[in-house]
């Protein structure tokens, strides 16, 4: 696939796997194999660090236990891992990540949507 994107091979890969696929990076792509495509630029080079990726995964699958759908699951974890590596800093270990969540979702709480709703 040379001279595709990153977003191209990322739906490309869904599409064949028939499943969501995250493609990690500075910027990550999560893709469903309808083409749907998300991309997040909330990555930190923090994040390069053995086991990060497992964090990322259990981070996907506790999404999807609470009854989020796959893509926005997926979508949602990425960009709480980047939020939890940068609340954290340099040094960061893949271990530390969970510790750091509770954290970013006090900042969330903090937040107001002025009118918008995630229930469509």
């Amino acid at each position: 696939m040379p001279g595709t994107s990153k977003v191209d091979k990322t739906r490309t890969a869904a599409a064949r796997a028939g499943a969501i696929v995250v493609l990690k990076g500075a910027d990550t792509v999560i893709a469903a194999p309808d083409g749907l495509a998300v991309i997040d630029a909330n990555g930190t080079p923090w994040l390069a660090t053995a086991g990060s990726g497992d964090v990322l995964g259990g981070m996907i699958l506790g999404m999807l236990a609470q009854g989020m759908s796959a893509v926005w699951g997926a979508s949602a974890a990425v960009w709480l891992h980047g939020e939890a590596a940068k609340a954290f800093g340099p040094g960061l270990i893949a271990e530390d990540l969970p510790e750091m969540l509770p954290e970013v979702l006090r900042g969330l709480e903090s937040l107001s949507l002025d009118g918008w709703s995630l229930d469509g």
